[in-house]
């Protein structure tokens, strides 16, 4: 036999072996679609994180394989994606999600993936050192002199000018006022001129437009503890990327985060658009204070407490994107009515929610309880703080809204914890928080939610959520 026909045996043995061995949800062939290498670090990205999400508990680590090419068109015969994605794994192992990786061929790589569980459990080990301290609350502005405030004033009621605040802005000038300061803070401290000193979360109300109203639902969207919710949410960040990847973005846009969180996937939008600009918006001052600090020294954005059902911006924005926050929002027709305003012509929103039967189970143990006569004085008047919507619903919204092309579609997406601990934490962050807010009782509160996780334990598979994400893409015509 000719060495090459030996050798294009031994490659498709090889393959037929890898086929068998990973199979397709385990392997990401860049080769076949000859990416640049930053769409190839993108798409590399969100799907290590993605298969980093769903690595089953009980195991340390799950192998999957990258397929870069060998790169032998490219100059010295070096694929510069194959580089580009050698790097990438580099810094996914300092951020915790890689665990360990070997070259498996001149042209591929085999990558052992970390648990998303094991980073919950060790919150306090520093993974990335150039990433992001854990959100805390920025400095003051009380602490000012009044000339420095005024300057921050000018600045701030400019900043809004420019991303065409409409009407009156006075509501929003703290907010940027806010993240203004945290950013020269932050830009000081890094060159070693100052030190910074932190408040505690301010008790008095802001002056924004939604902070009249006495809603407890308002007080549920409001009141998110953001340093826990930035640790936790691996989850919400995995799924976010994906969402991101759909936007395609050409770096130039003007984008909207519509519930920006603490500010980790805002920070992802503002790394592909260099040459544009990212604003952020969240209905929760803890959250909007977790952003200033995620995103640090950046002047090429804002950060905006308000309502996305009562949005400040006109015309402002070429892209709408969100993850994790509609279904928070009951009133999906004004919301999406205000989301088309804020668009440009030939505007995109890219979206992800929860929606359909997502978490039905566990929602319907903690209802069941809430009725008990232990819990029951503390359920009165309660109304799900929520609305997941189903594909057919929100595409009509979308469509009389304005949108002239609208498709939503529902992805399953069960999720296993790796033991109680984990469960319970993510519980008492994200899904169990309104239930535990109405109980003013903590040893009460504990009670309920051990309640709900030794229930979870008893199921097949145990600490499972069983999650529905509502998918939406819409554009202006």
């Amino acid at each position: 036999m000719s060495r090459s026909r030996r050798g294009t045996s031994l490659t498709g043995l090889r393959q037929a072996f890898d086929e068998a061995r990973f199979g397709n949800g385990r392997t990401l062939n860049l080769r076949e679609s000859l990416p640049t290498a930053a769409e190839a670090v993108a798409r590399a990205e969100a799907w290590l994180r993605q298969q980093q999400v769903q690595l089953a508990p009980g195991k340390h680590a799950t192998e999957v394989l990258i397929i870069t090419g060998r790169g032998n068109s490219s100059e010295g015969g070096v694929s510069v994606v194959r580089s580009a994605i050698e790097g990438l794994i580099h810094r996914l192992k300092q951020r915790g999600v890689v665990a360990s990786h070997r070259e498996h061929t001149p042209g591929s790589f085999v990558v052992a993936l970390a648990s998303v569980h094991e980073l919950w459990n060790t919150p306090k080990r520093a993974r990335d050192s150039g990433s992001a301290p854990p959100a805390a609350d920025p400095p003051s502005l009380a602490s000012l002199e009044a000339e420095t405030r005024h300057l921050l004033r000018q600045l701030a009621e400019r900043s809004l000018e420019q991303l065409g605040v409409r009407g009156d802005r006075d509501r929003f000038v703290e907010g940027e006022m806010l993240r203004q300061f945290s950013a020269l803070v932050a830009s000081l401290a890094a060159e070693g001129n100052v030190r910074i000193g932190c408040v505690p979360p301010f008790d008095a109300p802001s002056s924004s437009m939604t902070d009249s109203r006495t809603d407890k639902h308002e007080d549920i969207r409001r009141d998110w503890n953001a340093a826990a919710y930035h640790r936790l949410s691996e989850l919400q960040f995995a799924w976010g990327l994906k969402v991101l990847d759909r936007l395609a973005l050409l770096g130039t846009e003007r984008v909207l985060d519509a519930g920006c969180g603490s500010g980790r996937l805002t920070r992802e939008v503002r790394a592909r658009v260099p040459h544009g600009l990212v604003v952020g918006c969240d209905f929760s001052e803890n959250m909007i204070r977790a952003a200033a600090k995620t995103l640090g020294r950046s002047m090429s954005g804002a950060l905006v407490r308000g309502d996305l059902s009562e949005m400040p911006f006109n015309a402002a924005f070429d892209a709408v994107y969100s993850t994790a926050t509609f279904h928070w929002i009951r009133g999906h027709d004004r919301l999406f009515t205000e989301l088309r305003r804020t668009l440009r012509g030939g505007g995109r929103l890219e979206a992800q929610c929860g929606g359909g039967s997502n978490l039905a189970t566990i929602h319907a143990r903690a209802d069941a309880l809430a009725a008990e006569p232990i819990y029951r004085a503390y359920f009165v008047g309660w109304r799900d703080p929520w609305h997941f919507a189903t594909p057919d619903d929100t595409e009509g919204r979308l469509r009389r809204a304005g949108f002239g092309i609208a498709h939503c579609w529902l992805e399953h997406a069960p999720t296993r914890f790796v033991d109680a601990d984990a469960f319970r934490a993510f519980l008492r962050t994200v899904v169990l928080r309104p239930y535990l807010a109405r109980i003013p009782k903590p040893e009460v509160q504990t009670n309920f939610l051990e309640t709900i996780v030794e229930q979870a334990a008893s199921d097949d598979p145990p600490f499972t959520l069983d999650y529905w994400r509502l998918n939406i893409s819409a554009k202006l015509e």
